[in-house]
């Protein structure tokens, strides 16, 4: 699958970022929407240099975006990170990497926790954690784990389609416990 931004030397341990393909739609109240072939969404535009971007470049609001996104009341948002001038192969596709707080087997969800990387302790962080609800199931107990999602956007909603177990549960002291290098759990998406 194509990753939605560039490899890094190491795996990041927390990351929730994804594409999608529409079209920018600005509001007479001064907020934007992202509207996609089935679904449209509400966008945040946080970044300066995006903003003096899209006001500079009317002509570019339609296309494939890099996003990072967010739920509120099971409704999934998202804040525009890039416009991607290249074709991809893959949009509507999202990489999740967070501590799985729980699991639903029956209702076939998984909650995900995702923070900021590498604070140092004693130190805050300006970035919010949040939690995303995506649709599949993973096999055992996960809660605590760290673990990387391939997932798909169906609607306002994002399915499983992979995962690899990163990291054993946190312990005491937020020290990662490294998980054993494996391939691919047997990730079951969401049944109808």
């Amino acid at each position: 699958m194509n990753d939605p931004r560039p490899l890094e030397k190491e795996p990041l341990l927390y990351q929730a970022i994804g594409l999608l393909q529409g079209k920018l739609n600005h509001l007479d109240d001064g907020s934007h929407q992202l509207e996609c072939s089935d679904s449209t969404f509400a966008v945040r535009v946080k970044k300066c240099k995006l903003r003096v971007w899209l006001e500079t470049h009317p002509d570019k609001r339609e296309g494939i975006w890099s996003v990072y996104p967010r739920q509120q009341n099971g409704v999934l948002s998202v804040e525009l990170v890039s416009f991607i001038r290249q074709p991809w192969n893959q949009v509507d596709y999202f990489k999740i990497s967070g501590r799985v707080v729980r699991q639903d087997p029956e209702g076939g969800k998984i909650i995900v926790s995702i923070r900021q990387n590498n604070v140092p302790p004693g130190k805050s962080s300006r970035f919010e954690s949040f939690k995303l609800e995506l649709l599949g199931h993973v096999p055992g107990k996960v809660g605590g784990e760290i673990w990387q999602f391939d997932c798909v956007r169906s609607g306002h909603q994002l399915e499983i389609l992979d995962g690899t177990r990163i990291a054993k549960r946190l312990d005491v002291n937020l020290k990662l416990k490294t998980a054993p290098q494996a391939g691919p759990a047997d990730v079951s998406p969401p049944v109808d």
